[in-house]
């Protein structure tokens, strides 16, 4: 056990472990390796807490406090912010590390490297792919959905976002009136001129009864009005269908964009994409804008065209320049450190270029939406200097 006021020193528990069997499905991530007496389980506690121990002291209790979490996106962002200091350690980084003495009154990203000549602001973050979620939690989403097209005011497509799904279903009261309520203060004519001059449509989060929602509206087109029995949730949402690949990571990235606003040094947002959702093709769509297929007269077939509605690519100009690159990390877990391969998506109109020399693979895009592919320098395994086949499998 900790001294009292001293940092902790192990991610986990002092309890006796005993389970040899799997753990069920609904216990949270960090209970299941807390509790498993298995030898692979053992290896992979050994090796987190190597990494816990190479935090400052001020950062550990904040991100043992997460790591121990059982809501899957915190417990995977305290993971990312793990991983991603050991390896900025192992690639001789210095590093400035905000977690764990956060200050309101200056905001800043999570990490700020300092090699030479490639000073870099990194802001680590994780998000939810609709596969995360069982099927209870799909019913109740379900529901949710219902919920929303039932709203009375037909000016605005929704747009929702669930990062957290509460143990109840929820009722008008506790979410369909606080939206009706919001949307009757917005000028569908005023968002409608914003949106078409690159801003983002206008969003209320809200957290009933332990979800957490975040619901965009985008105005109708006056060509196109909403009949009384038409969906706010547009005729491509069904069920889950849209709590999808795309369309989560796009918006946490463009949260991340302006958070902290300009920056003296290019900033780079690294993503654990929890679940098994993201491909290439769906971070190039969050990226550079989803793909649309349209009839080519004089082609004779069909040809693919970007929308406006990327993460670097607005309406006429590209968009959140200050991003200068985005780094993915897909199904990072706790003991998948050895195999997930990090990539590097690079901002061709980034304000400041990114200049830091990372050795994952690295996806560059031109500023025709191009995209050249370089392989990485160094596996993940080799960088934090894991072992072939880490963690060993044991009965």
């Amino acid at each position: 056990m900790s001294l009292a006021g001293a940092p902790p020193r192990s991610l986990f528990s002092d309890a006796p472990r005993t389970r040899t069997g799997p753990a069920p499905y609904a216990e949270p991530e960090y209970d299941a390796l807390d509790r498993a007496a298995r030898p692979y389980a053992v290896e992979v506690r050994s090796t987190l807490d190597r990494w816990f121990s190479e935090l400052p002291d001020y950062a550990r209790p904040s991100i043992r406090a997460n790591f121990r979490s059982p809501k899957t996106p915190v417990h995977r962002g305290a993971l990312l912010e793990l991983y991603l200091h050991e390896t900025f350690r192992r690639l001789g980084f210095e590093i400035d590390l905000d977690v764990g003495r956060e200050d309101p009154t200056r905001r800043r990203p999570d990490f700020l490297l300092e090699p030479d000549g490639a000073r870099t602001w990194v802001e680590a973050t994780a998000v939810l792919g609709a596969d995360v979620f069982t099927a209870a939690e799909r019913a109740r989403l379900q529901q949710f959905y219902d919920l929303l097209n039932g709203c009375r005011d037909k000016r605005f497509l929704l747009s929702p976002q669930v990062d957290e799904v509460g143990g109840a279903t929820l009722g008008r009261a506790q979410i369909l009136d606080p939206i009706e309520e919001w949307l009757a203060g917005l000028d569908a004519a005023d968002v409608r001129r914003r949106i078409d001059r690159g801003a983002e449509p206008p969003e209320i989060r809200l957290t009933p009864e332990g979800w957490v929602v975040a619901v965009e509206a985008t105005p109708v087109r006056e060509d196109m009005p909403l009949l009384e029995h038409e969906r706010v949730l547009g005729s491509s949402i069904e069920g889950v269908a849209e709590l999808d690949d795309v369309r989560p990571l796009r918006r946490n990235l463009k949260r991340k964009a302006t958070r902290y606003g300009a920056l003296d040094a290019p900033y780079v947002i690294a993503v654990l994409c929890v679940g098994t959702f993201v491909e290439d093709r769906d971070v190039a769509e969050a990226l550079l804008g989803d793909t649309e297929y349209r009839w080519d007269r004089e082609r004779g077939g069909v040809s693919g065209v970007r929308l406006p509605n990327g993460l670097w690519y607005a309406p006429g100009k590209p968009a959140n320049t200050r991003v200068s690159a985005v780094v993915t990390i897909p199904h990072l877990s706790a003991t998948s450190a050895a195999v997930v391969e990090p990539t590097v998506w690079t901002n061709p109109w980034a304000r400041r270029p990114l200049q830091l020399e990372l050795p994952w693979r690295r996806q560059e895009i031109a500023p025709d939406g191009r995209i050249t592919t370089h392989e990485a320098a160094h596996s993940a395994a080799d960088i934090l200097q894991l072992p072939p086949g880490w963690p060993h499998s044991g009965r």
